[in-house]
């Protein structure tokens, strides 16, 4: 059963209290995007445009960092560390309400393929 507007705001609000109140750079930016991306979830719930959509990508701020730490981040059931919880947030709202767990593989190459072009939107930014 897909999960809910409230539910993605829960989880947003955990993997910020999470980070919050570390000083480092990347923990700082990390909470920043989620909180830019709770307030665009909170005012247009799943239903983004396609430009909002790349804009609150959170793949773009974690996959160096994953590839580094050798996570396979395109295996929709591999484990992703400590990363795990952003990685599911941006699945559920890409999937409008789908875990990485309950997408098919092709839905799941789907979302590999966005954010490919997330991550080049960034780039070009």
């Amino acid at each position: 059963m897909p999960l809910s507007v409230d539910d993605i705001l829960r989880m947003i609000d955990a993997a910020v209290a999470l980070r919050d109140g570390h000083d480092d750079p990347i923990s700082k930016g990390r909470c920043l995007r989620l909180l830019y991306l709770r307030e665009a979830i909170r005012q247009t719930g799943f239903d983004m445009g396609r430009e909002e959509r790349l804009k609150c990508c959170l793949m773009p701020f974690v996959f160096q960092e994953l590839n580094y730490d050798d996570y396979d981040w395109s295996n929709c059931l591999a484990p992703l560390g400590h990363l795990e919880d952003i990685v599911d947030i941006d699945v559920v709202v890409w999937s409008g309400g789908l875990r990485r767990s309950e997408l098919s593989d092709p839905q799941y190459e789907e979302y590999s393929k966005f954010c490919h072009r997330a991550v080049t939107f960034w780039s070009n930014r």
